[in-house]
């Protein structure tokens, strides 16, 4: 998957994020979208913020998101944005999976004990 960019960079392409976007957003029936806004600070006025957002398909721009991670750009960890992407999306797929087991885990409790 990770291919060298036109700067020379191997890693994920934005072919990639399209991708990951797609298969986090189809595994837990959401719309995942990337925000990107400039971060505001002291020592932050070269910094963008990107966020990846979960939202629940119908309430996208109406309700606050299920679930987000967000990461600062430029940042050591990551040589390019769509590989700074890429880990986010990787952690919002984690938080997503912790909601459904925790749903679905509520939904099992109350069909075997009775309780709403």
């Amino acid at each position: 998957m990770a291919r060298r960019d036109m700067s020379g960079v191997n890693g994920p392409s934005w072919g990639d994020i399209r991708l990951m976007m797609q298969e986090v957003g189809a595994a837990s029936d959401v719309r995942i979208d990337i925000h990107c806004t400039a971060a505001a600070g002291v020592n932050r006025s070269e910094s963008l913020v990107w966020t990846v957002r979960a939202y629940t398909w119908g309430e996208w721009g109406e309700r606050p998101p299920l679930a987000f991670e967000s990461g600062l750009w430029p940042q050591a960890m990551y040589a390019t944005v769509p590989g700074m992407l890429y880990g986010l999306l990787h952690k919002l797929d984690s938080k997503l999976e912790e909601l459904r087991s925790a749903r679905e885990a509520r939904r099992q409790w109350t069909l075997f004990d009775g309780h709403k």
